[in-house]
Order: structure tokens, then sequence, then C-alpha cells
């Protein structure tokens, strides 16, 4: 059986892949794809999209591991998560080169954080 600090990080890595693979779909007109490494709509770029995803590790394995300690999900939970991902939203803006990046993924942080907790809750 795995350990829970595995369970953690191998469903914040789901996540990770699920945003890399979103960034590297091509084609997508006007976004940077593996065709147009370089976005002229907003500015970014395929390598920092990767990073910044890859920055985001740490914060999804974070809301896994609040959201698998014992008792009911609850308002303070909820915070919890939202203090995680602010904290990740953060560190992903510097890793990605700029706040411009931390805006493209901060929708699919907020979702991909929700579910990776949602995953992490014991059945």
């Amino acid at each position: 059986m795995p350990t829970t600090r595995s369970t953690d990080d191998a469903l914040a890595q789901t996540a990770v892949r699920a945003l890399i693979s979103q960034a590297e779909l091509t084609p997508k007109p006007g976004l940077a794809d593996t065709r147009d490494l370089q976005a002229r709509a907003t500015g970014t770029d395929l390598l920092a999209l990767r990073w910044s995803a890859k920055s985001l590790a740490p914060g999804f394995a974070a809301m896994a591991a609040a959201a698998r300690r014992p008792g009911e999900p609850t308002r303070a939970l909820r915070e919890e998560l939202g203090a995680i991902g602010r904290c990740a939203e953060w560190t992903m803006a510097r890793a990605g080169g700029g706040p411009v990046t931390g805006r493209l993924h901060h929708g699919a942080l907020w979702v991909l954080g929700l579910l990776v907790a949602a995953a992490a809750l014991e059945p």
C-alpha cells in the first residue's frame, strides 16, 4: 500500500501533467503551443507555461495532505485550501516569468486544486 505522502505526490503530479498536456495541445491559434512557442495574444511562451505548471506540484501535494486529515470537510478546510492556492499562485508567477503566466493558470489552479483535495479525501 502506498504511503500517504506518495499518494499526495502522485495526485499532484497527475494535476501537473494535465496542465502541461493542456499547454502543449496544438493547435491553439494566438496561444503558445508546440507549433508557435511564443503566444502573441498573451505574451507568454510554452517553456514558461511548463515551468509554471511544474511549480504547482508542492501546492497540489499540500492541498491533498490538508484534505486527507481526519474529519469531515469544513469551511476551515476550504479556507486552508485557498491559502495554499494563493501561495502556490505566487510561486507559479515567479517560476513562469511573471504575473501574466500566473493569471493564465489561475483558474486551472483552483479547479485542479479542488479536484486533488477531493481525490485525497478518505471514502
